[in-house]
């Protein structure tokens, strides 16, 4: 349990956001598919680029082995083997997707933003209050990291091993002398008809597709790891930028105040009411900028994450639908990732949303009614900039919530129920 969860004493004698745990398994991870940034004042291999070029190539080739098997199968086999191929190949269409993006530079910027100015370590020594937000967001975002790997490593494993047994089991390795030998693999690419029963064809597959699921897991995963770490970090912003707007009149002598005849704060506390505004709109305007970045770059990506969730959603409850063993080891972990991927991020981004409600809230409630004109015109500014809301929208035609989860499982629940009637027709 040490493992999953976290406490302060992780934090002790870390210097800088790179160095928390979870921050350096995101690394490795990222640095495996060549798609960590190029973070100010550290260096870069000088490599990267190549290594970018060699996934972005890998996932077009598998993309499009795939796609020709789709070709030359449809209609010799039925759907349900058929819908194996559908999954790997809606997911390995998301990835490609996802390195292209990382081509841009508006990646490098959310990543550099995010690691600099966003991430809730940066900002601990603000308060009491802060402190006590990075130690919630330390513990919340070790766990995320460590189930979403552990979950990602346990899938890999399920679903390269399920066909080998798969074949043990059916005699295969033994069948494929006399040309009888039917092979199964994790991951179906379009092979001549005289190579299908190839051993050592076979065995080239079988390793390369280890490598290809375990590229393709953490470009899933890897992605879906900064999302909800950022959408985190946010979090802790917004909890600590709402404090700041609650507690703003605590150090001020109210009830003195309301028994002079002023019409505003004293002329030391206008001038220290200036200085809190000041840091509170900047700090709020820090938050904006990173959510309008946030959006425009992974709105793209989020909109095809939520098309993939829908067409693969409903093949992969066909195929566990068959309920044998065989199926809920190869299909029942896959479901289980994809679920708990499209609910923990849509969740997560609606619990951002939440918070620009009370963001909102707490802005109205500013002892505004004590300031001069020059203030309440700063905290209108705010109250106006808070119900802009901080939603996200998925290239600004989603909104990126709860709602458009329920939407894709209400979707997803209905084409499952057409296409098992269908596969009950064709047998």
């Amino acid at each position: 349990m040490g493992l999953l969860f976290a406490d302060a004493k992780d934090l002790v004698g870390i210097k800088k956001t790179s160095d928390i745990n979870y921050m350096r398994v995101l690394k490795l991870g990222l640095k495996v598919i060549f798609c960590y940034p190029h973070i100010e004042g550290e260096l870069q291999s000088k490599y990267v680029i190549l290594g970018k070029i060699w996934v972005t190539l890998l996932s077009i080739a598998t993309l499009s082995g795939q796609i020709l098997y789709l070709y030359h199968k449809t209609g010799k086999i039925i759907f349900l083997k058929l819908g194996h191929t559908y999954i790997t190949t809606a997911m390995n269409s998301v990835v490609s997707f996802r390195i292209m993006r990382t081509f841009l530079k508006s990646y490098n910027e959310i990543m550099n933003d995010f690691m600099i100015k966003i991430h809730i370590f940066n900002h601990k020594d603000r308060s009491e209050y802060a402190l006590k937000i990075q130690i919630i967001i330390h513990k919340a975002s070790h766990f995320v990291t460590v189930f979403l790997n552990s979950g990602m490593i346990f899938a890999i494993i399920t679903f390269n091993i399920a066909p080998l047994y798969n074949n043990y089991r059916s005699g295969a390795f033994n069948d494929y002398k006399n040309g009888n030998a039917s092979f199964e693999h994790s991951v179906f690419f379009y092979i001549p008809e005289e190579y299908e029963n190839n051993i050592i064809i076979y065995t080239a597959i079988f390793i390369s597709n280890w490598y290809v699921s375990l590229m393709c897991a953490m470009l899933f995963i890897q992605f879906d790891l900064i999302l909800c770490l950022m959408i985190i970090n946010l979090w802790g912003r917004f909890k600590i930028l709402i404090h700041s707007l609650e507690t703003f009149g605590e150090s001020f002598d109210f009830e003195t105040f309301n028994n002079t005849t002023q019409e505003g704060f004293t002329v030391n506390q206008s001038t220290e009411v200036n200085k809190k505004l000041e840091d509170i709109i900047t700090h709020h305007q820090v938050i904006i900028k990173f959510t309008s970045k946030l959006s425009s770059t992974f709105g793209p990506v989020l909109l095809h994450y939520y098309i993939f969730h829908i067409v693969t959603l409903c093949i992969l409850l066909l195929e566990c639908s068959k309920m044998d063993p065989d199926a809920l080891t190869r299909y029942g972990i896959l479901t289980f990732l994809v679920v708990e991927q499209l609910i923990q991020v849509s969740v997560a981004f609606e619990i951002l949303e939440t918070m620009s409600s009370k963001l909102e809230k707490a802005v109205y409630y500013l002892p505004w009614e004590c300031m001069n004109v020059s203030q309440r015109r700063v905290v209108l500014i705010m109250l106006m900039q808070a119900q802009r809301g901080g939603t996200v929208k998925a290239l600004d035609m989603v909104n990126v919530g709860v709602q458009t989860m329920a939407a894709i499982l209400r979707t997803s629940f209905s084409y499952f129920i057409m296409l098992q009637a269908l596969e009950k027709e064709e047998s």
